[in-house]
This record gives C-alpha cells, structure tokens and sequence, in this order.
C-alpha cells in the first residue's frame, strides 16, 4: 500500500519483482495519472517545484504542518492537534535536513546519445502481475479527479476508484471507502 509519491515506487517495484508482491493498493499517486494537457504538465511541475524549494527555505513550523495537512484533506474536522504534532515532527530535523539535501542536487542530465524515457509507469499498469487497486480524491489538486477519469477511460479494466468530498489524504477522507473496497481486496 503506497500514498502520495511512494505510489511511483511501490508500482516500480511491483513490475521490477512481481514474486515479492500478492497485491498493489496506491492511494492518490498523481504522477501514476495522465496529464490531460502541456499545459498542465508545466504548470504542475512549476508548481511542484517552487513548493518544494520554498520548503527547502526554513524548517516547518507546527502552524506549516497544520496547513499542509488542511490542503490535503477535505474534511479538516479529522485533524487533531495530535495529528499536527506528528506531521511537525516528521518534517523537521533530519528529515527537513534531507529535504534541502535533495532541493540542492540537481537531477542529473541524460548522457549525450540516450534513448528516449521509458514508457510512463501509468501507462505501464497494465503490465503488473497482481491485482492493483487505485484510490483518488475527487478534490485532490492538479486535477487529479478529471485525470483518473481519464485514465479510467484509456484503461477501463483498472480497478480505480474516484472519491467525493476527498483530497490527497484518501486514507483521511475516505477511511470507510478504503475499508469497504480494500479489505475485500486484499483478501481476494
């Protein structure tokens, strides 16, 4: 089970070795969706980013997780002020240190004469060897909503499930709908 980014790596894993895995859950991964335009492909990563160089810029404080965590979650109601506490601590220390340590290395560029990138993992999904099952919030940002929709429709056998009144933290705002569609899945 992936959320958010790890989503990319549980799904690579998942094709590099299907023996070690029975089953794939990925919660609001955007990157495993289609862009639907240019557009949008250079607005997100510019987006993408200068959020991620302007959190580079200084360690968290507890009122910056706060508003993290209500930008990802529809139903703020669900975060508590220990919730905030454990996401403040998580984005500071060590791990705010190795959040500047990856804003500062640049990626490194393709040697002269490369090939051109593989196909992209959501075009690849198809390829898994094990049941996969996709969650994503209607309300997530980069129009995730109209891009699973989109994905839904080039590769209508995907197990993937669009959720109302839900951002980016699925397992948050759709707790009942995880349990409801994951358990049966999992033990299948």
């Amino acid at each position: 089970m992936a959320h958010s980014r790890s989503g990319g790596f549980a799904i690579q894993l998942a094709l590099d070795d299907p023996s070690r895995y029975s089953h794939v859950v990925i919660l609001g991964t955007g990157s495993l969706l289609p862009l639907q335009t240019e557009a949008q492909v250079g607005r997100y990563e510019a987006v993408q980013a200068r959020v991620d160089k302007e959190m580079a810029e200084k360690e968290p404080t507890v009122e910056d997780a706060r508003k993290l965590l209500q930008a990802d979650t529809f139903n703020h109601s669900l975060i508590s002020d220990e919730d905030v506490a454990l996401r403040h601590r998580s984005m500071i220390g060590r791990n705010f240190k190795a959040h500047q340590d990856r804003q500062s290395h640049e990626a490194p560029a393709a040697p002269a004469g490369a090939s051109a990138p593989a196909k992209p993992l959501w075009e690849r999904l198809a390829d898994l060897k094990m049941p996969l099952l996709m969650m994503f919030g209607r309300e997530d940002r980069a129009h995730a909503g109209e891009r699973a929709e989109l994905l839904k429709k080039q590769q209508p056998q995907l197990n993937l499930h669009i959720v109302n009144a839900c951002k980016h933290m699925v397992h948050w705002d759709a707790f009942d709908d995880l349990m409801r569609l994951g358990v049966p899945f999992l033990k299948s």
